[in-house]
Protein backbone atom coordinates (compact mmCIF):
# COMPACT_ATOMS: atom_id res chain seq x y z
CA UNK A 1 0.00 0.00 0.00
CA UNK A 2 2.74 2.39 0.91
CA UNK A 3 4.66 1.65 -1.93
CA UNK A 4 1.31 2.60 -4.82
CA UNK A 5 1.42 5.58 -2.63
CA UNK A 6 4.59 6.75 -3.75
CA UNK A 7 4.22 6.10 -7.31
CA UNK A 8 1.36 7.94 -7.34
CA UNK A 9 2.93 11.14 -5.88
CA UNK A 10 6.07 10.88 -8.00
CA UNK A 11 3.76 10.74 -11.44
CA UNK A 12 2.42 13.59 -9.86
CA UNK A 13 5.53 15.92 -9.58
CA UNK A 14 6.75 15.26 -12.92
CA UNK A 15 3.54 15.85 -14.51
CA UNK A 16 2.98 19.29 -12.18
CA UNK A 17 5.98 20.11 -13.41
CA UNK A 18 5.94 19.88 -17.12
CA UNK A 19 3.18 21.54 -16.79
CA UNK A 20 4.49 24.35 -15.01
CA UNK A 21 7.46 24.69 -17.93
CA UNK A 22 4.69 24.72 -21.07
CA UNK A 23 2.79 27.85 -19.04
CA UNK A 24 3.45 30.88 -20.28
CA UNK A 25 5.87 33.86 -17.89
CA UNK A 26 3.39 36.16 -16.97
CA UNK A 27 5.56 38.11 -14.39
CA UNK A 28 5.93 41.92 -15.44
CA UNK A 29 9.19 42.68 -16.42
CA UNK A 30 10.71 46.08 -14.97
CA UNK A 31 14.23 48.20 -14.62
CA UNK A 32 15.22 48.59 -10.99
CA UNK A 33 17.81 51.39 -9.93
CA UNK A 34 19.69 51.07 -6.51
CA UNK A 35 21.15 54.24 -4.91
CA UNK A 36 23.77 53.73 -2.29
CA UNK A 37 26.96 55.86 -1.13
CA UNK A 38 29.63 54.98 -2.90
CA UNK A 39 32.77 53.36 -1.27
CA UNK A 40 36.16 53.02 -3.81
CA UNK A 41 38.61 51.28 -3.08
CA UNK A 42 42.39 52.05 -4.41
CA UNK A 43 44.55 48.63 -4.37
CA UNK A 44 48.03 49.25 -3.34
CA UNK A 45 47.37 52.82 -1.88
CA UNK A 46 50.59 54.43 0.29
CA UNK A 47 50.54 57.51 2.82
CA UNK A 48 52.61 60.08 1.80
CA UNK A 49 55.35 60.75 3.83
CA UNK A 50 56.15 64.61 5.50
CA UNK A 51 59.65 63.96 6.30
CA UNK A 52 61.98 63.81 4.00
CA UNK A 53 65.01 60.84 4.17
CA UNK A 54 68.53 62.17 3.64
CA UNK A 55 70.46 59.89 1.48
CA UNK A 56 73.65 60.21 2.74
CA UNK A 57 77.09 57.94 2.31
CA UNK A 58 79.22 60.20 4.77
CA UNK A 59 79.59 59.49 8.22
CA UNK A 60 79.22 63.07 9.53
CA UNK A 61 81.18 63.59 13.15
CA UNK A 62 79.53 66.47 14.56
CA UNK A 63 81.85 69.23 16.04
CA UNK A 64 82.33 71.47 18.89
CA UNK A 65 82.54 75.33 18.25
CA UNK A 66 83.56 77.61 20.90
CA UNK A 67 83.37 81.55 20.28
CA UNK A 68 83.82 84.63 23.14
CA UNK A 69 81.08 87.08 21.93
CA UNK A 70 80.58 89.77 24.78
CA UNK A 71 76.75 89.87 25.54
CA UNK A 72 74.27 92.52 27.66
CA UNK A 73 71.98 91.65 29.88
CA UNK A 74 69.48 88.67 28.15
CA UNK A 75 66.05 90.23 27.88
CA UNK A 76 63.82 88.56 30.82
CA UNK A 77 61.68 86.55 28.34
CA UNK A 78 62.93 85.32 24.59
CA UNK A 79 60.40 84.08 22.17
CA UNK A 80 59.29 80.25 22.39
CA UNK A 81 60.98 77.86 20.96
CA UNK A 82 60.54 76.75 17.28
CA UNK A 83 59.04 73.56 16.43
CA UNK A 84 61.33 71.14 15.11
CA UNK A 85 62.19 70.78 11.56
CA UNK A 86 62.46 66.96 10.85
CA UNK A 87 65.26 65.81 8.54
CA UNK A 88 64.43 62.06 8.93
CA UNK A 89 66.98 59.50 10.23
CA UNK A 90 70.52 60.99 10.07
CA UNK A 91 73.13 59.08 9.06
CA UNK A 92 74.57 56.37 11.15
CA UNK A 93 78.35 56.93 12.40
CA UNK A 94 80.69 54.76 14.46
CA UNK A 95 80.16 56.70 17.90
CA UNK A 96 83.17 58.40 18.91
CA UNK A 97 85.16 58.63 22.59
CA UNK A 98 86.73 61.66 22.35
CA UNK A 99 87.42 65.00 21.01
CA UNK A 100 90.65 67.53 20.62
CA UNK A 101 90.65 70.89 19.57
CA UNK A 102 93.04 73.46 19.71
CA UNK A 103 94.01 77.06 17.44
CA UNK A 104 95.83 80.15 18.08
CA UNK A 105 94.71 83.60 17.15
CA UNK A 106 96.00 87.09 16.91
CA UNK A 107 96.34 89.52 19.92
CA UNK A 108 98.01 85.64 21.32
CA UNK A 109 94.91 84.17 21.85
CA UNK A 110 95.44 80.44 22.64
CA UNK A 111 92.31 77.92 22.84
CA UNK A 112 92.50 74.35 23.41
CA UNK A 113 89.67 71.63 24.39
CA UNK A 114 89.63 68.02 25.15
CA UNK A 115 86.76 65.76 25.61
CA UNK A 116 86.55 62.05 26.75
CA UNK A 117 83.71 59.87 27.06
CA UNK A 118 84.29 55.92 27.94
CA UNK A 119 82.31 53.73 25.46
CA UNK A 120 78.51 53.36 26.63
CA UNK A 121 78.00 50.27 28.92
CA UNK A 122 75.10 48.56 30.62
CA UNK A 123 76.09 50.23 33.74
CA UNK A 124 77.49 53.64 34.01
CA UNK A 125 79.01 56.10 31.39
CA UNK A 126 82.07 58.52 32.37
CA UNK A 127 83.75 61.12 30.90
CA UNK A 128 85.46 64.73 31.19
CA UNK A 129 85.63 68.19 29.87
CA UNK A 130 88.82 70.14 29.64
CA UNK A 131 88.88 74.29 28.37
CA UNK A 132 90.99 76.86 28.03
CA UNK A 133 90.66 79.99 26.27
CA UNK A 134 92.71 83.83 26.64
CA UNK A 135 93.62 86.81 25.05
CA UNK A 136 96.19 89.35 25.47
CA UNK A 137 94.19 92.11 23.13
CA UNK A 138 95.11 96.09 23.18
CA UNK A 139 91.50 97.81 23.28
CA UNK A 140 91.39 101.09 21.99
CA UNK A 141 88.92 102.98 24.17
CA UNK A 142 86.69 105.88 23.32
CA UNK A 143 89.76 108.14 24.22
CA UNK A 144 91.59 106.55 21.30
CA UNK A 145 94.04 105.31 24.21
CA UNK A 146 94.99 101.40 23.53
CA UNK A 147 94.66 99.37 27.25
CA UNK A 148 95.56 96.05 28.29
CA UNK A 149 92.13 94.08 28.20
CA UNK A 150 93.63 90.29 28.99
CA UNK A 151 90.83 88.37 29.64
CA UNK A 152 90.89 84.14 30.22
CA UNK A 153 88.67 81.08 30.59
CA UNK A 154 89.51 78.21 32.06
CA UNK A 155 86.85 74.54 32.62
CA UNK A 156 87.92 71.25 34.50
CA UNK A 157 84.71 68.68 34.90
CA UNK A 158 83.97 65.36 35.46
CA UNK A 159 80.64 63.58 34.72
CA UNK A 160 79.65 60.32 35.27
CA UNK A 161 75.66 58.83 34.23
CA UNK A 162 74.97 55.27 36.39
CA UNK A 163 71.86 53.23 35.06
CA UNK A 164 69.78 51.70 37.84
CA UNK A 165 67.44 49.39 37.99
CA UNK A 166 64.35 51.92 37.07
CA UNK A 167 66.29 55.46 37.58
CA UNK A 168 69.63 57.04 36.70
CA UNK A 169 71.52 58.98 38.19
CA UNK A 170 73.68 61.71 37.25
CA UNK A 171 76.83 63.42 38.78
CA UNK A 172 79.04 66.60 37.60
CA UNK A 173 81.83 68.33 39.19
CA UNK A 174 83.50 70.85 37.63
CA UNK A 175 86.03 74.03 38.32
CA UNK A 176 85.71 77.34 36.32
CA UNK A 177 88.15 80.51 36.50
CA UNK A 178 87.32 83.29 34.96
CA UNK A 179 89.82 86.34 34.75
CA UNK A 180 89.58 89.64 33.33
CA UNK A 181 90.84 93.46 34.24
CA UNK A 182 88.59 96.50 34.65
CA UNK A 183 90.04 98.24 31.97
CA UNK A 184 87.31 100.53 31.04
CA UNK A 185 87.07 104.13 31.27
CA UNK A 186 83.83 106.57 30.71
CA UNK A 187 85.30 110.00 29.02
CA UNK A 188 86.89 110.92 26.23
CA UNK A 189 89.85 112.80 27.57
CA UNK A 190 93.55 110.68 27.58
CA UNK A 191 95.23 113.21 29.92
CA UNK A 192 92.47 112.97 32.52
CA UNK A 193 92.77 108.95 32.09
CA UNK A 194 96.46 109.18 32.57
CA UNK A 195 95.72 111.32 35.75
CA UNK A 196 93.66 109.08 37.34
CA UNK A 197 95.54 105.97 37.28
CA UNK A 198 98.07 106.57 40.28
CA UNK A 199 93.81 107.44 42.15
CA UNK A 200 91.84 105.15 41.36
CA UNK A 201 91.08 101.97 43.37
CA UNK A 202 89.57 100.13 39.76
CA UNK A 203 91.50 101.23 36.59
CA UNK A 204 93.44 97.97 35.05
CA UNK A 205 93.04 96.31 38.20
CA UNK A 206 93.08 92.33 38.16
CA UNK A 207 90.22 90.76 38.48
CA UNK A 208 90.02 86.60 38.90
CA UNK A 209 86.19 84.74 39.34
CA UNK A 210 86.45 80.99 40.59
CA UNK A 211 84.08 78.45 40.84
CA UNK A 212 84.10 75.01 42.10
CA UNK A 213 80.68 73.01 42.11
CA UNK A 214 78.98 69.44 42.46
CA UNK A 215 75.68 68.67 40.96
CA UNK A 216 73.68 65.14 41.33
CA UNK A 217 70.81 64.46 39.64
CA UNK A 218 68.45 61.28 39.99
CA UNK A 219 65.56 60.78 37.57
CA UNK A 220 63.24 57.62 36.76
CA UNK A 221 62.45 56.19 33.40
CA UNK A 222 60.10 53.59 33.91
CA UNK A 223 57.05 54.13 31.32
CA UNK A 224 54.24 52.10 34.08
CA UNK A 225 55.33 54.09 36.58
CA UNK A 226 52.09 56.60 38.23
CA UNK A 227 54.84 59.45 39.06
CA UNK A 228 57.73 60.70 37.06
CA UNK A 229 60.17 62.37 39.50
CA UNK A 230 63.79 64.31 38.51
CA UNK A 231 65.69 65.70 41.95
CA UNK A 232 68.88 67.97 41.88
CA UNK A 233 70.91 68.40 44.85
CA UNK A 234 73.94 70.92 44.30
CA UNK A 235 76.67 72.93 46.14
CA UNK A 236 78.42 75.99 44.40
CA UNK A 237 81.01 78.06 45.86
CA UNK A 238 82.62 81.31 44.24
CA UNK A 239 86.03 83.14 45.86
CA UNK A 240 87.65 86.26 43.58
CA UNK A 241 91.23 87.73 43.58
CA UNK A 242 89.17 91.05 45.86
CA UNK A 243 88.73 88.59 48.76
CA UNK A 244 84.52 88.09 48.07
CA UNK A 245 83.18 84.51 48.64
CA UNK A 246 79.67 82.77 48.02
CA UNK A 247 78.21 79.79 49.12
CA UNK A 248 75.14 78.39 47.62
CA UNK A 249 73.18 74.82 48.12
CA UNK A 250 70.38 74.36 46.25
CA UNK A 251 67.37 71.53 45.64
CA UNK A 252 65.48 71.13 42.51
CA UNK A 253 63.10 68.88 42.18
CA UNK A 254 60.56 67.98 39.20
CA UNK A 255 57.49 65.89 39.56
CA UNK A 256 54.70 64.69 36.96
CA UNK A 257 51.86 62.93 38.41
CA UNK A 258 49.59 61.00 35.30
CA UNK A 259 46.13 60.38 35.44
CA UNK A 260 44.75 59.11 32.09
CA UNK A 261 42.70 62.75 31.44
CA UNK A 262 44.93 64.67 32.92
CA UNK A 263 49.07 65.49 34.52
CA UNK A 264 49.74 66.94 37.42
CA UNK A 265 53.01 68.97 36.90
CA UNK A 266 54.91 70.29 40.43
CA UNK A 267 58.08 71.99 40.01
CA UNK A 268 59.83 72.99 43.47
CA UNK A 269 62.80 74.73 44.57
CA UNK A 270 65.13 75.62 46.99
CA UNK A 271 68.45 77.83 47.85
CA UNK A 272 70.57 78.91 50.95
CA UNK A 273 72.80 81.94 49.80
CA UNK A 274 75.81 83.02 52.26
CA UNK A 275 78.19 86.10 50.93
CA UNK A 276 80.68 87.39 52.65
CA UNK A 277 83.22 90.25 52.54
CA UNK A 278 80.31 92.42 50.04
CA UNK A 279 78.27 95.03 51.47
CA UNK A 280 74.97 94.04 52.73
CA UNK A 281 72.50 96.04 50.95
CA UNK A 282 70.28 96.07 54.48
CA UNK A 283 72.04 96.29 57.23
CA UNK A 284 75.59 97.38 55.69
CA UNK A 285 77.34 94.17 57.33
CA UNK A 286 79.74 92.62 55.46
CA UNK A 287 78.01 89.40 55.38
CA UNK A 288 74.43 87.97 54.93
CA UNK A 289 72.25 84.67 54.36
CA UNK A 290 68.70 84.29 53.04
CA UNK A 291 66.59 81.61 51.80
CA UNK A 292 65.13 81.34 48.29
CA UNK A 293 62.18 78.78 48.15
CA UNK A 294 59.31 78.58 45.34
CA UNK A 295 56.46 76.21 44.30
CA UNK A 296 54.88 75.92 40.71
CA UNK A 297 52.14 73.52 40.33
CA UNK A 298 50.21 73.14 37.14
CA UNK A 299 47.48 71.32 35.65
CA UNK A 300 48.38 69.48 32.63
CA UNK A 301 45.57 68.63 29.97
CA UNK A 302 46.69 67.45 26.25
CA UNK A 303 44.06 66.66 23.72
CA UNK A 304 44.02 66.33 19.64
CA UNK A 305 44.50 69.80 18.98
CA UNK A 306 44.90 71.55 21.64
CA UNK A 307 46.82 71.57 25.10
CA UNK A 308 46.30 73.26 28.65
CA UNK A 309 48.80 74.27 31.47
CA UNK A 310 46.92 75.64 34.63
CA UNK A 311 48.55 76.44 37.86
CA UNK A 312 50.91 79.24 39.39
CA UNK A 313 54.06 80.42 40.53
CA UNK A 314 54.62 80.65 44.36
CA UNK A 315 57.71 82.30 45.58
CA UNK A 316 59.34 83.61 48.98
CA UNK A 317 62.82 85.22 50.39
CA UNK A 318 63.56 84.76 53.59
CA UNK A 319 65.96 87.57 54.87
CA UNK A 320 66.91 87.82 58.98
CA UNK A 321 67.75 91.52 58.00
CA UNK A 322 64.43 92.68 56.37
CA UNK A 323 60.90 91.22 56.02
CA UNK A 324 60.29 88.51 53.62
CA UNK A 325 59.53 89.08 49.85
CA UNK A 326 56.70 86.80 48.56
CA UNK A 327 55.85 86.13 44.80
CA UNK A 328 52.09 84.79 43.29
CA UNK A 329 51.30 84.54 39.70
CA UNK A 330 49.00 83.02 37.81
CA UNK A 331 51.33 80.34 34.99
CA UNK A 332 49.11 79.28 32.56
CA UNK A 333 50.40 78.06 28.67
CA UNK A 334 47.34 77.58 26.27
CA UNK A 335 48.00 75.90 22.44
CA UNK A 336 45.92 75.19 19.47
CA UNK A 337 46.58 73.43 16.13
CA UNK A 338 43.89 74.21 13.86
CA UNK A 339 46.62 72.52 11.09
CA UNK A 340 48.49 69.56 13.10
CA UNK A 341 52.37 70.05 12.66
CA UNK A 342 51.86 73.79 10.61
CA UNK A 343 50.00 76.28 12.82
CA UNK A 344 49.56 76.40 16.40
CA UNK A 345 48.82 79.55 18.15
CA UNK A 346 49.63 79.89 22.18
CA UNK A 347 49.16 82.38 24.78
CA UNK A 348 49.83 82.33 28.23
CA UNK A 349 50.49 84.07 31.22
CA UNK A 350 53.65 84.08 33.67
CA UNK A 351 56.05 86.02 36.51
CA UNK A 352 58.85 85.10 39.07
CA UNK A 353 60.68 86.35 42.02
CA UNK A 354 64.66 86.59 41.57
CA UNK A 355 67.57 86.45 44.49
CA UNK A 356 70.10 87.40 42.70
CA UNK A 357 73.21 86.66 44.27
CA UNK A 358 76.33 87.21 43.72
CA UNK A 359 77.33 84.97 41.24
CA UNK A 360 74.04 85.46 39.14
CA UNK A 361 75.00 89.15 38.98
CA UNK A 362 78.78 88.64 37.82
CA UNK A 363 77.47 86.40 35.56
CA UNK A 364 75.28 89.24 33.65
CA UNK A 365 77.74 91.89 34.36
CA UNK A 366 81.53 90.88 35.92
CA UNK A 367 82.47 94.73 36.03
CA UNK A 368 80.26 95.16 38.59
CA UNK A 369 81.59 96.71 41.89
CA UNK A 370 82.91 93.40 43.34
CA UNK A 371 81.46 94.60 46.86
CA UNK A 372 78.09 94.74 46.02
CA UNK A 373 75.33 93.03 47.04
CA UNK A 374 71.64 93.34 44.90
CA UNK A 375 68.50 93.21 46.17
CA UNK A 376 65.70 90.83 45.15
CA UNK A 377 63.54 92.00 41.98
CA UNK A 378 60.55 90.79 40.55
CA UNK A 379 58.45 90.12 37.45
CA UNK A 380 54.94 90.77 38.68
CA UNK A 381 53.06 88.90 35.87
CA UNK A 382 53.80 89.26 32.12
CA UNK A 383 51.31 88.27 29.14
CA UNK A 384 52.35 86.53 25.63
CA UNK A 385 50.91 85.12 22.86
CA UNK A 386 51.78 84.56 19.41
CA UNK A 387 51.83 81.85 16.31
CA UNK A 388 54.22 79.15 15.24
CA UNK A 389 54.45 76.30 12.93
CA UNK A 390 56.05 75.45 10.10
CA UNK A 391 55.55 77.23 6.18
CA UNK A 392 57.19 74.19 4.77
CA UNK A 393 58.85 70.67 6.15
CA UNK A 394 62.35 72.91 6.06
CA UNK A 395 61.37 76.20 6.77
CA UNK A 396 59.40 77.08 10.41
CA UNK A 397 58.30 80.35 11.93
CA UNK A 398 57.72 81.95 15.15
CA UNK A 399 56.27 84.91 16.14
CA UNK A 400 55.30 86.38 19.76
CA UNK A 401 54.30 89.31 21.37
CA UNK A 402 55.21 89.79 25.46
CA UNK A 403 54.18 92.78 27.56
CA UNK A 404 55.76 92.61 31.28
CA UNK A 405 55.23 94.54 34.41
CA UNK A 406 58.69 94.90 36.26
CA UNK A 407 59.13 95.73 39.49
CA UNK A 408 63.08 96.27 41.20
CA UNK A 409 64.78 95.37 38.23
CA UNK A 410 68.57 96.14 38.69
CA UNK A 411 70.17 98.24 36.00
CA UNK A 412 73.73 98.98 35.84
CA UNK A 413 75.59 102.51 35.68
CA UNK A 414 79.13 103.94 36.38
CA UNK A 415 80.06 107.08 39.35
CA UNK A 416 83.02 109.66 39.39
CA UNK A 417 83.91 110.46 42.75
CA UNK A 418 85.69 113.87 43.52
CA UNK A 419 87.99 114.45 46.45
CA UNK A 420 88.70 118.18 47.93
CA UNK A 421 92.00 117.70 47.34
CA UNK A 422 91.36 117.98 43.92
CA UNK A 423 92.43 114.59 42.82
CA UNK A 424 89.93 112.68 40.65
CA UNK A 425 88.96 109.08 41.14
CA UNK A 426 87.36 107.11 38.48
CA UNK A 427 85.66 103.80 39.33
CA UNK A 428 85.02 102.29 36.59
CA UNK A 429 82.77 99.21 38.15
CA UNK A 430 79.23 99.25 38.25
CA UNK A 431 77.28 100.34 40.77
CA UNK A 432 73.25 99.51 40.85
CA UNK A 433 70.37 101.45 40.44
CA UNK A 434 66.80 99.67 40.41
CA UNK A 435 63.67 100.48 38.67
CA UNK A 436 60.20 99.69 37.99
CA UNK A 437 59.16 99.26 34.37
CA UNK A 438 56.78 97.87 32.08
CA UNK A 439 58.00 95.98 28.83
CA UNK A 440 56.58 95.37 25.53
CA UNK A 441 58.24 93.06 23.63
CA UNK A 442 57.28 92.71 19.54
CA UNK A 443 59.16 89.44 18.92
CA UNK A 444 59.72 86.82 15.55
CA UNK A 445 62.74 84.08 14.18
CA UNK A 446 62.67 82.19 11.34
CA UNK A 447 64.20 78.71 10.48
CA UNK A 448 65.52 76.71 7.46
CA UNK A 449 67.18 73.61 7.83
CA UNK A 450 67.96 71.28 4.76
CA UNK A 451 70.52 68.49 4.21
CA UNK A 452 73.43 71.13 3.35
CA UNK A 453 71.93 75.02 4.85
CA UNK A 454 70.76 75.99 8.08
CA UNK A 455 69.60 79.72 8.55
CA UNK A 456 68.03 81.38 11.64
CA UNK A 457 66.98 84.36 11.69
CA UNK A 458 65.92 86.56 15.06
CA UNK A 459 64.31 89.73 15.89
CA UNK A 460 63.05 91.58 18.78
CA UNK A 461 61.93 95.69 19.30
CA UNK A 462 60.96 97.25 22.74
CA UNK A 463 58.46 99.04 23.88
CA UNK A 464 59.44 100.58 27.38
CA UNK A 465 56.75 102.58 30.22
CA UNK A 466 58.98 103.61 33.09
CA UNK A 467 57.13 104.96 35.57
CA UNK A 468 59.64 106.28 37.47
CA UNK A 469 60.98 108.00 34.70
CA UNK A 470 64.39 106.71 35.25
CA UNK A 471 67.35 105.93 32.66
CA UNK A 472 66.81 102.61 31.66
CA UNK A 473 70.57 101.53 31.29
CA UNK A 474 72.27 99.48 28.56
CA UNK A 475 68.56 98.14 28.00
CA UNK A 476 68.73 98.16 23.75
CA UNK A 477 65.09 99.20 21.82
CA UNK A 478 66.15 96.39 19.44
CA UNK A 479 68.20 93.26 18.58
CA UNK A 480 68.41 90.37 15.81
CA UNK A 481 70.60 88.01 15.05
CA UNK A 482 71.75 85.99 12.10
CA UNK A 483 73.07 82.17 12.77
CA UNK A 484 74.02 80.42 8.74
CA UNK A 485 75.31 77.22 8.50
CA UNK A 486 76.58 76.06 4.91
CA UNK A 487 77.81 72.46 3.85
CA UNK A 488 79.82 72.76 0.78
CA UNK A 489 79.92 69.64 -0.76
CA UNK A 490 81.46 66.92 2.10
CA UNK A 491 84.36 68.33 3.36
CA UNK A 492 83.55 72.22 3.79
CA UNK A 493 81.82 73.77 6.49
CA UNK A 494 80.99 77.54 6.45
CA UNK A 495 79.22 79.61 8.98
CA UNK A 496 77.98 83.44 9.97
CA UNK A 497 76.85 85.12 12.37
CA UNK A 498 75.70 88.39 12.89
CA UNK A 499 74.24 90.35 15.34
CA UNK A 500 73.01 93.96 15.75
CA UNK A 501 71.87 96.07 18.88
CA UNK A 502 70.12 99.35 19.00
CA UNK A 503 70.79 102.45 20.53
CA UNK A 504 71.33 102.19 24.14
CA UNK A 505 71.45 104.99 27.25
CA UNK A 506 74.39 104.75 29.91
CA UNK A 507 74.25 107.39 33.07
CA UNK A 508 77.14 108.12 34.85
CA UNK A 509 76.41 109.71 38.30
CA UNK A 510 79.12 112.31 39.53
CA UNK A 511 79.62 112.41 43.67
CA UNK A 512 82.21 114.50 45.85
CA UNK A 513 83.38 113.44 49.28
CA UNK A 514 83.62 115.57 52.02
CA UNK A 515 85.04 115.79 55.60
CA UNK A 516 82.60 116.38 57.92
CA UNK A 517 84.72 117.81 60.92
CA UNK A 518 82.24 117.65 63.73
CA UNK A 519 81.85 113.85 62.57
CA UNK A 520 84.65 113.05 61.39
CA UNK A 521 83.15 111.20 58.76
CA UNK A 522 82.95 111.40 54.59
CA UNK A 523 80.19 112.89 53.31
CA UNK A 524 78.50 111.59 50.25
CA UNK A 525 77.33 114.75 47.86
CA UNK A 526 75.47 114.10 44.81
CA UNK A 527 76.60 117.09 42.24
CA UNK A 528 75.34 115.71 38.59
CA UNK A 529 74.74 112.68 36.20
CA UNK A 530 76.31 112.86 32.57
CA UNK A 531 74.21 110.67 29.42
CA UNK A 532 76.26 108.46 26.94
CA UNK A 533 74.79 106.97 24.09
CA UNK A 534 76.01 104.05 22.46
CA UNK A 535 75.96 103.80 19.09
CA UNK A 536 73.68 100.70 16.97
CA UNK A 537 76.57 97.65 17.36
CA UNK A 538 76.75 95.61 14.28
CA UNK A 539 79.04 92.71 14.71
CA UNK A 540 80.14 90.14 11.75
CA UNK A 541 81.88 86.78 12.82
CA UNK A 542 83.06 84.35 9.96
CA UNK A 543 84.14 80.71 10.06
CA UNK A 544 85.18 78.28 8.45
CA UNK A 545 85.68 74.16 8.04
CA UNK A 546 87.25 71.76 5.99
CA UNK A 547 87.29 67.75 6.93
CA UNK A 548 90.53 65.78 6.03
CA UNK A 549 89.07 62.80 6.82
CA UNK A 550 86.03 61.60 9.08
CA UNK A 551 88.17 62.51 11.85
CA UNK A 552 90.72 65.10 11.80
CA UNK A 553 89.60 68.43 10.26
CA UNK A 554 91.01 71.83 10.13
CA UNK A 555 89.00 75.47 10.92
CA UNK A 556 90.28 79.55 10.42
CA UNK A 557 87.39 81.59 12.31
CA UNK A 558 87.27 85.74 12.34
CA UNK A 559 85.03 87.57 15.21
CA UNK A 560 84.14 91.10 14.89
CA UNK A 561 85.64 91.05 10.95
CA UNK A 562 84.17 95.01 10.67
CA UNK A 563 86.82 95.75 13.33
CA UNK A 564 83.78 97.61 15.35
CA UNK A 565 84.97 99.75 18.00
CA UNK A 566 81.68 99.36 20.11
CA UNK A 567 81.01 99.46 24.08
CA UNK A 568 79.78 95.98 25.61
CA UNK A 569 79.08 98.81 29.25
CA UNK A 570 79.39 101.99 29.33
CA UNK A 571 83.15 102.76 29.19
CA UNK A 572 84.45 99.07 28.41
CA UNK A 573 85.03 98.60 24.67
CA UNK A 574 84.76 95.26 22.16
CA UNK A 575 88.07 93.42 21.01
CA UNK A 576 88.81 94.60 17.92
CA UNK A 577 89.20 91.70 15.09
CA UNK A 578 90.36 88.33 16.03
CA UNK A 579 91.28 85.59 13.67
CA UNK A 580 91.92 81.91 14.81
CA UNK A 581 93.50 78.82 12.74
CA UNK A 582 93.61 76.01 14.39
CA UNK A 583 92.60 71.76 14.16
CA UNK A 584 90.18 69.27 15.66
CA UNK A 585 90.70 65.73 15.83
CA UNK A 586 87.84 62.79 17.05
CA UNK A 587 88.86 59.46 18.31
Amino acid sequence: MMKSINIFLTVFLLGFAKFSMAQPDSTLVKEVEVIKAYQPSITESYKISFSPKISDTVNYTPNFDYNIAPGLIPSEKSIQHLPVVKLGTPPRYKQNTGYVKAGFGYEITPYAEVIVNTPPSRNAEFGAHLFHFSSFPEIELNNELKVDGTYSKNLARIFMKHYLKKANLDWDIQYKRDGYRYYGFPLTDSLLYRMSEPTSATLNMKQAVNQASANFNLSNYNSRSKVDYSVSLGYNYLWNLTGQTAHNGGYKGFYTIKNPKYDIVIDTRANYFYQDSIINYYSGQTNHQFIYASVHPQVVLKKKSWSLDAGFNLGTIIDDDTTATFHISPKIYFSYSPIQGWLELFAGTDGKLSANNYASIIEKNRYVNFNTEVKPSQEIISFYGGFKGKFSQRLAYNFDVNYSINQGQPLFYLKQFFYPDGNTEILNAFDVKYADFNALRFGGKIRYSSENVSVALEGNYYIYDDTAQVVLNHLPGFDASLETTVRIASRWEATIDANVIGQREAQMDLFSYKLNKTSGHWETTYLSSVLHTFETIININLGIEYAINQKLGIFLSANNILNQNYEIWHGYNAQGIMIMAGAHYAF
